[in-house]
């Protein structure tokens, strides 16, 4: 079974958060979001990517656009199972 990482990344100030999983190193990730924002496009697999990115994803990426060094990423909780069983503690802390 897979382990998931549930964490937040944070605008440095405070005034913006963003919750996400991922089953890789947080820096890695971090690094993956700052090169989406910056090219528009999704640097996941195609299994992965959505064809259209949630609300939430947007406003992360145009913020991280503007100010990629001003966010800090950070685990939250780790949940050892399924997909969507890691999904629902995901959503349960948005």
């Amino acid at each position: 079974m897979p382990t998931y990482t549930i964490y937040s990344i944070t605008m440095s100030n405070g005034s913006y958060k963003y919750i996400g999983m991922t089953t890789q190193n947080l820096q890695k990730r971090l690094a993956q979001h700052k090169a989406d924002a910056r090219s528009g496009s999704c640097s996941l697999s195609n299994r992965l990517c959505q064809k259209r990115k949630p609300r939430d994803l947007q406003v992360l990426h145009t913020k991280l656009k503007k100010n990629p060094n001003g966010f800090s990423i950070k685990p939250l909780r780790t949940v050892t199972g399924t997909y969507q069983e890691a999904y629902k503690v995901e959503m349960s802390l948005k």
